[in-house]
Parts: C-alpha cells; sequence; structure tokens
C-alpha cells in the first residue's frame, strides 16, 4: 500500500460516507474519502477501520473490489485530478 501524507488530501476531503465496516484482505475499510488520477491511475484515499486517518492510505482501484466502492464511494463527484 502506498503511504500518503494526510493533510494534502484533508483540507479536501468535505464528503464521507459510511456504510459499515468493509472486509479489504485483511483491513476493513471504514471510508473512501477522496479520488484522483495520478499517471493515468484511478486512486482512492482509503480510511481504515481501527487505524487513524493520519494513517489512511492511497490505493489503486485495481486494489479495492468493485461493490466496496460502489458502497462507500456512490454518485460521489470529488476528486482531485493530478498528472
Amino acid at each position: 500500500m502506498d503511504r500518503i501524507k494526510s493533510k494534502s488530501w484533508t483540507s479536501r476531503c468535505v464528503f464521507e460516507k459510511e456504510i459499515g465496516a468493509y472486509i479489504f484482505g485483511v483491513y476493513s475499510v471504514k471510508a473512501i474519502h477522496v479520488q484522483r488520477k495520478r499517471r493515468g491511475i484511478q486512486q482512492y484515499l482509503v480510511e481504515w477501520e481501527g487505524y487513524t486517518m493520519k494513517e489512511a492510505t492511497c490505493e489503486p482501484k485495481r486494489n479495492i473490489p468493485e461493490e466496496i466502492i460502489n458502497s462507500l464511494w456512490g454518485n460521489k463527484t470529488h476528486s482531485i485530478n493530478k498528472e
């Protein structure tokens, strides 16, 4: 998992939708806060159950099951595009 400095995301994190905890490998996803596209790869800022927001990670879309993205991210349009 790629670590990011959460302060670069948190000022732009205005949306949050929690629908329980979703199992992702050995971790549970608490929330998906922001999406961005970096170097052509769609990524999401994932907050993990039992961890602080400082420990949130930037995950490529391919690493997150589609049903988790649909449930926690849904129709949100807030994104950050950095190439």
